[in-house]
C-alpha cells in the first residue's frame, strides 16, 4: 500500500473520530498513531539463492512500522525471507 493511500485512510478516520469525539479530546487520547505493514518484494531466485520464496522466485518480506504524526514516516523496518 502506498503512503498516499495510508495517509488518506488515516485522515478519514481522524476526521470521523474528530467530529464524533471532538478534535482536542481525540488528539489528547490518541497521541501518536502507528501502522504496521508487511510487503513482499520479489527477487530473482538465480541471483538471490538465500531468498527462496516459490519454485522459480525469490523474495523478502519488509515489515515496517509507520508513524503518523502529521506526515507518515517509516519508523522501524525489518527484512525477513518471504514465506
Amino acid at each position: 500500500m502506498s503512503t498516499d493511500v495510508a495517509d488518506l485512510i488515516h485522515k478519514s478516520i481522524v476526521q470521523t473520530l474528530g467530529v464524533e469525539q471532538g478534535f482536542k479530546a481525540l488528539h489528547h487520547s490518541l497521541g501518536r498513531l502507528y501502522l504496521i505493514d508487511a510487503s513482499t518484494i520479489s527477487l530473482c531466485l538465480s541471483q538471490y539463492l538465500w531468498a527462496d520464496f516459490r519454485e522459480t522466485k525469490g523474495g523478502v518480506k519488509l515489515h515496517q512500522r509507520i508513524r503518523f504524526d502529521g506526515d507518515p514516516i517509516p519508523d522501524e523496518a525489518t527484512i525477513t525471507v518471504a514465506r
